[in-house]
C-alpha cells in the first residue's frame, strides 16, 4: 500500500509537471504567433499604403499610414503630413504637423503654408518667422512680407525686406503673381516680387510718387512685369482724380 500510494503521488507530479511544461509551451507559441501576427500586419499596411500610392488614390493611402502610426509605427507620421499637404488636406497636414519636430524645416514649412492656405494668418507668419530664421530663403520671406503687410505689420515688414535682401538662398525662384487682369497670373523673379511688396505698402499709405519709382524699379529688372504696368496706370488715375477734387 505504501509503495502505491508513493507511486501515484509520483504519478500525479508528473502529470502536473506535464501539463504546466504543455501550458508554457502553448503560451509561448501565442506569444510568437500574436507578435509574427503583428508584423505581418504591419508589412500588409504598407504593402496596401504603397498600392493605394500606385492608383493614385491618397484617401486609401491615408487610412493605411493612420493604421500604420496606431499600430505604433511613428516613423510614418512625417509621411502622412506630405501626404495630406499633397492632397490638399491643409487643415489634417497642419494637425499633424503639431505632433512633429516642430525645428524640422521641412516640418515648419509645410505647416507655414498649411496655415496660409486655411487663412490663419497670425499663425502663419509665427510659422514662417521660424522658418526664415532657418533657411535664409527669399522665397519664405517674401511670404511672410505678404502676411506682414496683410496684417499692416509694417515696422515688421521693413525687416523682413531688409533681411531679405542680404539672403541668396532663393535668389533665382520665381513668384507667381496676379497680372492684375482677367485672372491671370504671371511667374515673376523673387526680387520683383519683394518690390512689388513694397510698392502696395507704399499705395496703402498712399505714397503713389514712391509706388510708382519702386514699380519703375522692378521693370528694369523684369521689363514684361504686366502688373506692375498696369498698376503704374492705375495710381496714377488715382492721382489724377485727387488733384481735381
Amino acid at each position: 500500500m505504501i509503495l502505491t500510494r508513493k507511486f501515484k503521488s509520483l504519478i500525479r507530479k508528473s502529470l502536473l509537471i506535464i501539463l504546466l511544461a504543455g501550458i508554457g509551451t502553448q503560451f509561448c507559441m501565442a506569444q510568437k504567433a500574436t507578435t509574427m501576427d503583428v508584423a505581418y500586419a504591419k508589412q500588409v499596411e504598407i504593402a496596401a499604403f504603397r498600392q493605394a500610392l500606385g492608383y493614385s488614390d491618397g484617401a486609401t493611402a491615408a487610412v493605411h499610414l493612420n493604421t500604420l502610426i496606431a499600430m505604433g509605427e511613428k516613423n510614418w507620421t512625417d509621411t502622412l503630413a506630405v501626404l495630406y499637404y499633397n492632397m490638399g488636406y491643409y487643415a489634417q497636414c497642419n494637425q499633424v504637423c503639431n505632433i512633429l519636430n516642430q525645428d524640422a524645416p521641412r516640418v515648419l514649412e509645410m505647416q507655414a503654408y498649411c496655415r496660409k492656405s486655411l487663412n490663419m494668418p497670425l499663425l502663419a507668419v509665427d510659422s514662417f518667422s521660424k522658418l526664415v530664421k532657418l533657411t535664409k530663403s527669399k522665397v519664405h520671406a517674401y511670404e511672410l512680407a505678404s502676411l506682414q503687410l496683410q496684417l499692416q505689420r509694417y515696422l515688421e515688414f521693413d525687416g523682413t525686406i531688409a533681411m531679405a535682401e542680404k539672403f541668396d538662398n532663393g535668389k533665382d525662384a520665381f513668384i507667381s503673381l496676379s497680372s492684375g487682369s482677367d485672372n491671370q497670373s504671371q511667374k515673376v523673379p523673387v526680387n520683383v516680387a519683394l518690390l512689388h511688396l513694397q510698392a502696395y505698402k507704399a499705395v496703402t499709405l498712399k505714397e503713389y510718387d514712391k509706388a510708382i519709382s519702386i514699380y519703375n524699379t522692378a521693370l528694369t529688372q523684369f521689363p514684361d512685369f504686366t502688373l506692375a504696368k498696369n498698376n503704374i496706370v492705375e495710381i496714377k488715375k488715382i492721382m489724377e482724380q485727387a488733384k481735381n477734387k
